[in-house]
């Protein structure tokens, strides 16, 4: 790594560990998402269709992530998510 690289500062572990979570089929939506996802720097959007934009539809829960090149949805019942998948914008 460039010596630029190693002298970054990097958020405290307590940061980190506060704001990650596992999701998944079977888990449930925490209380709040939507709220949890715009203190991490995502918009509401009606649509996603930019990176860190977030649709919440029904049952439906649509995030693009800057971690990925496609949105996830999140299919979701009551509060337990049934699929989650990458999807195309574009459709």
């Amino acid at each position: 790594s460039p010596l630029s690289s190693l002298l970054q500062r990097a958020p405290p572990k307590n940061v980190l560990t506060e704001n990650v979570f596992k999701i998944g089929p079977g888990f449930i939506v925490p209380p709040g998402f939507s709220e949890k996802l715009i203190s991490w720097g995502y918009y509401p959007s009606s649509l996603v269709e930019d990176v860190g934009s977030f649709a919440v539809r029904g049952g439906i829960i649509d995030i693009f992530s800057p971690a990925h090149p496609q949105p996830i949805r999140l299919e979701v019942f009551v509060d337990v998510v049934d699929s989650i998948r990458f999807f195309d914008v574009q459709k």
